[in-house]
């Protein structure tokens, strides 16, 4: 039964004709009546357009890139992880339970990716793997007035801190390897003026092994060794290493820009600086610069030390400054003015001082 106008139809099908329940069904009918030889044959257009990616936007594959370059593998974990788990690492307070969770060791959503990536090295090394690097790009849950989920990227390490080979002495890895892993994973965004790490306390990590990584005046994630009472309570006997960074802050940057590149040579300085063991490199680095201007181009640390020949309550600290300028040679005079205004602000501000 057909009703209507020639704008529009109301069509009732028979009960017989279970088969028609939509309008597509009936449009399929009229076709099938007049015949689908009849119809005009059409092909489909359509345009797809590739969105251009902003040079402000870090790609996640590039920072995948990077850390495979390093030697890491990726690795993807459970959403879902133990409570225990997340308590032995004083990560549970945040933690949202799952109401009908598939086994008893995956009943909370994770609040940070590393505890299951230590879950994954420990499993790696019971299979016989000495030298394991893992990381994982994913998202993480903490349950506040709202849900907040939150992309990461995470990396756990240990073992050598080069793949055994006949050139080179074996060594464990420390604290400065992860360091210039997260350095490097940052560089790829081009922020290593705003680079810092800060040191703090966090449960699960090592006193005196451990940083908050900040960009600008922003904290990002962190760094460290793991609490070796955690690696004990996990079975994890080599030391481990891990960091966790938010993917917000690490996709965006600012557009880079082009300088002008010098023809004039530039001039190296070496500082042999005796510096108070609580004051940071962090803090001597800003100092220099601060002092140094636009001729300082580059800083390099290249020595440390301490012990009985250094006067006690300090360390030693050797770094070379290279300074270059765009328009002309740098005279002895110039270099010798920069120099004498770093190493004053050194003595007044930081209680540095020059080795004799």
């Amino acid at each position: 039964q057909v009703t209507g106008s020639a704008e529009q139809w109301t069509v009732t099908a028979p009960a017989s004709r279970f088969d028609i329940a939509i309008e597509e069904d009936l449009i399929e009918e009229v076709a099938r009546v007049h015949g689908y030889d009849a119809l005009p044959a059409a092909m489909p257009s359509g345009a797809l357009s590739l969105p251009r990616l902003s040079e402000a936007e870090v790609p996640t594959g590039q920072m995948r890139e990077t850390l495979v370059g390093a030697g890491y593998q990726e690795a993807i974990c459970y959403a879902f992880v133990e409570r225990k788990l997340l308590e032995l690492l004083a990560l549970d307070t945040q933690a949202l339970p799952l109401a009908n969770p598939i086994s008893s060791d995956m009943d909370v959503m994770r609040t940070a990716l590393f505890p299951g990536l230590l879950k994954a090295l420990e499993r790696n090394l019971r299979f016989q793997q000495e030298r394991v690097r893992l990381f994982e790009v994913g998202t993480v849950f903490h349950q506040g007035e709202v849900l907040e989920e939150i992309e990461r990227i995470a990396g756990v390490v240990c073992g050598t801190a080069l793949p055994e080979q006949w050139g080179a002495k074996a060594r464990g890895l420390d604290f400065y390897d992860i360091k210039g892993h997260v350095e490097q994973l940052l560089a790829t965004r081009g922020c290593s003026r705003d680079l810092r790490f800060v040191p703090c306390e966090l449960p699960f990590l090592h006193p005196g092994q451990a940083a908050t990584v900040y960009l600008a005046d922003r904290a990002i994630g962190w760094v460290g060794a793991i609490h070796p009472q955690a690696q004990q309570a996990l079975g994890i006997k080599p030391r481990t290493f891990a960091f966790e960074l938010d993917m917000a802050e690490l996709e965006k940057r600012e557009v880079p820009s082009a300088n002008k590149i010098s023809s004039f040579p530039s001039v190296r300085r070496d500082l042999a600086l005796l510096v108070p063991e609580a004051t940071s490199y962090a803090t001597v680095e800003n100092q220099i610069r601060a002092d140094g201007g636009e001729l300082l181009r580059q800083l390099t640390v290249f020595d440390q030390f301490s012990g009985q020949a250094v006067e006690k309550g300090y360390k030693s600290l050797a770094i070379g400054l290279i300074l270059q300028d765009v328009s002309c040679t740098l005279t002895d005079e110039v270099v010798d003015s920069v120099i004498d205004r770093v190493v004053k602000g050194l003595e007044s501000q930081l209680d540095v001082q020059l080795r004799g």
